[in-house]
């Protein structure tokens, strides 16, 4: 789906309100398909939180999507862990197949014209880091980590110290 514009979406907020993707034009958004369940997902949520708070002051919306079918899993499992983006339960998958998600876990980084500019199962925090730095000035002058951080952190997480 990369070089494809996003679908036109709607979903319902934690609130119950209805949200169109589309609200978000004129900023980037990157959007993680997960579930609590999902092992790989649930790796790469350290990842996420890096990236959310390296770039959420400079304009780009996070947010995701989980797949559990029962809401609460998905809010206490990012409540314990300190993950602040805005998660949206989705309900029978509706939102996943609007971006032709078949698998988890699915990222997607949106431009602020609608376009999708990445497009990746499991993702790659590297790779991500330099998308969305080729989205503009306001998000290119943050740093990826080293292999040295990450194989820090890989190795935090393999003792089950999951705080960052």
């Amino acid at each position: 789906m990369a070089g494809k514009t996003a679908p036109e979406i709607s979903f319902t907020g934690p609130d119950g309100k209805k949200i169109e993707l589309s609200s978000h034009r004129g900023q980037p958004v990157l959007i993680d398909f997960w579930a609590t369940w999902c092992g790989p997902c649930l790796l790469s949520m350290p990842s996420l939180s890096r990236i959310y708070n390296d770039f959420r002051s400079r304009g780009l919306a996070v947010i995701s999507f989980d797949q559990d079918s029962v809401l609460e899993d998905a809010t206490e499992y990012l409540a314990r862990h300190y993950y602040a983006w805005t998660n949206y339960h989705d309900t029978n998958s509706k939102v996943s197949q609007a971006f032709k998600g078949d698998g988890i876990p699915l990222t997607i980084l949106i431009d602020g014209q609608g376009e999708i500019v990445y497009y990746e199962w499991g993702g790659d925090e590297i790779f991500l880091r330099k998308a969305i730095a080729l989205l503009g000035p306001k998000t290119s002058s943050t740093t990826p980590p080293t292999a040295s951080t990450l194989s820090s952190w890989v190795f935090r997480f393999s003792l089950g110290d999951q705080t960052e």
